[in-house]
């Protein structure tokens, strides 16, 4: 947490503030995938996956823009 991927498999980084509920995420970011857009995987939306260590580089919250810290992981 709070990390999601979508159905064409992009990150989408959140703050514990701002991470929604798994209901919420599908909602906004599980999609119809348009055939070649991820390679041939189908959907790869997952919810709350592994990402990068926040503090050592400049991840911002998708939603709020806020920098991502330790307190987010």
């Amino acid at each position: 947490m709070p990390r999601l991927t979508d159905s064409n498999s992009g990150p989408v980084d959140f703050c514990r503030d701002c991470f929604p509920c798994e209901g919420e995420a599908a909602e906004r970011y599980q999609f119809a995938v348009k055939p070649g857009a991820n390679d041939g995987r189908g959907d790869c939306f997952e919810y709350e996956c592994d990402h990068p260590d926040y503090e050592c580089d400049d991840y911002t919250c998708h939603m709020c823009g806020c920098e991502l810290t330790r307190r987010d992981t």
